[in-house]
């Protein structure tokens, strides 16, 4: 069964690392499937936000969450919590992106999921490995 204590205190965490105090961070554990391109799956966690009120909504999939040792669960909550800190640039390009004509949108929309989510992955890797002293295992996590 999902611990939800645990999950505050890794948001804690990641919300002091990340310099995001300012912010409404509130959190649900459910369950999540998302539509890919092989169908669907399920996904351990997801992140909506509204810079412009410092306000986020974490998602946890509990089936997901719980099958995921201490270190995933660890590396979830960081990369979630670093879109929320990249979130303020990411809400600007996407309005740059609406401002385009529409044959254009969605080619640039796709690559602005990919790279959020390279950018975020990345930042994931630089923020444990100088946070816990260790150099951070490479791996996608699923979205």
């Amino acid at each position: 069964m999902t611990n939800k204590r645990e999950i505050d205190q890794l948001v804690l965490k990641w919300r002091d690392h990340l310099w995001l105090n300012q912010w409404r961070i509130s959190r649900e554990v459910k369950p999540m499937i998302k539509e890919g391109e092989e169908g669907a799956y399920k996904t351990v966690a997801a992140v909506e936000y509204e810079p412009i009120y410092r306000a986020a909504h974490i998602t946890i999939g509990g089936e997901s969450w719980d099958k995921c040792g201490a270190e995933q669960r660890d590396r979830t909550i960081c990369h979630e919590m670093l879109h929320i800190r990249l979130s303020p640039l990411d809400r600007f390009i996407s309005t740059l992106i609406d401002e385009l004509p529409p044959s254009k949108r969605e080619v640039y929309s796709n690559w602005r999921h990919d790279l959020r989510e390279e950018i975020a992955e990345t930042l994931t890797n630089i923020m444990l490995s100088t946070v816990k002293g260790q150099g951070a295992k490479k791996r996608r996590i699923g979205h």
